[in-house]
């Protein structure tokens, strides 16, 4: 599986393509969650639809609702 290793500051992430499933998708690992998502052309497609204020406020919602909730519930762990 191709691999690409991206960090800086914010973020940890590995980038592959997996070919494993019923089609090419792209696979996006976070190392700093340890959590992985797949997405497939569509899903990518879809994403060049928003600018980057809409990107920037779903980042900004998923901190509000998702990132609190995984920060604590992995300290209880």
């Amino acid at each position: 599986m191709e691999e690409i290793d991206l960090l800086n500051e914010f973020a940890h992430v590995v980038v592959k393509i997996d070919r494993s499933a019923n089609g090419i998708r792209l696979a996006i690992e976070s190392k700093r969650f340890g959590r992985e998502i797949y997405l497939d052309p569509l899903m990518l497609d879809f994403l060049t639809l928003l600018n980057e204020k809409e990107l920037l406020d779903l980042i900004k919602e998923i901190i509000e609702k998702k990132y609190q909730n995984i920060v604590i519930n992995d300290s209880i762990d």
